[in-house]
């Protein structure tokens, strides 16, 4: 397995986009992480890649020191990079793009970036964890239901508008059912899984995940608190 994240790069002082980032910084990356960084779409961003992990530790391992190595060098051009997918207020009509010809096209993801490392690494191993569980099944001749796209689309839907706090259709029952009984089954499916590929203590973190709130429902708090707004710090 592996994990890609992409992340944006802002001016320390300000917390706006950077317009474009130094033609040095991706070289002074590049020299440090090699084919593990890459420029991205915009040059206010910039992707890194781990390399082949067999198991979640490595994972965490890598990540700890790409975002670290990104961090470090941005900083030395009064940068911060930050684990989001958009910019509060910035606008993307003054944004460079990035002269190269690998984006012909947009891509689609089904998760977006975790701006804790820990959370990342939990939705991964879910991930890893769910396609053993799955596999499992159909070296056993067996297969997991299949249900139409339109209902696979509407929990798509309510899972987009309410996040982790709702419920979603849990269409063997035909009821909606609150996300926490839902995450509570999956876990139990997968826990033989992710126990025979190490990564059951990252699985056991989605609780604490239900119980804090996701990233977007943390940073939702401390925008609507102004006087407790975090400073911009280093990623963990």
């Amino acid at each position: 397995m592996g994990i890609e994240e992409g992340y944006l790069l802002v001016v320390c002082k300000i917390r706006n986009l950077a317009a474009k980032s130094p033609a040095e910084f991706l070289a002074k990356c590049e020299a440090r992480l090699d084919h593990r960084v890459t420029a991205e779409f915009m040059r206010s961003q910039i992707e890194v890649g781990t390399r082949v992990c067999t198991r979640i530790g490595e994972a965490h391992g890598e990540l700890q020191e790409l975002r670290g190595t990104v961090a470090e060098v941005a900083g030395r051009y009064s940068l911060a990079p930050i684990a989001a997918t958009t910019h509060p207020f910035t606008h993307w009509r003054k944004q460079s793009h990035t002269d190269k010809k690998r984006y012909p096209t947009l891509e689609i993801r089904m998760t977006d970036i975790g701006t804790s490392r820990e959370n990342t690494l939990t939705v991964a191993a879910l991930y890893q964890s769910i396609l053993a569980m799955l596999y499992r099944l159909r070296t056993s001749n067996k297969r997991w239901r299949f249900y139409p796209l339109i209902c696979v689309q509407e929990n798509r839907w309510r899972a987009q508008r309410y996040g982790i706090t709702d419920s979603l259709v849990d269409f063997g029952l035909g009821n909606l059912v609150p996300y926490g009984e839902l995450l509570a089954e999956v876990m139990n499916l997968v826990a033989r899984d992710a126990e025979a590929l190490g990564c059951a203590d990252k699985i056991r973190h989605a609780r604490e995940i239900l119980t804090k709130g996701n990233l977007a429902q943390i940073r939702y708090r401390s925008m609507t608190q102004p006087s407790r707004a975090a400073p911009i710090r280093r990623m963990p």
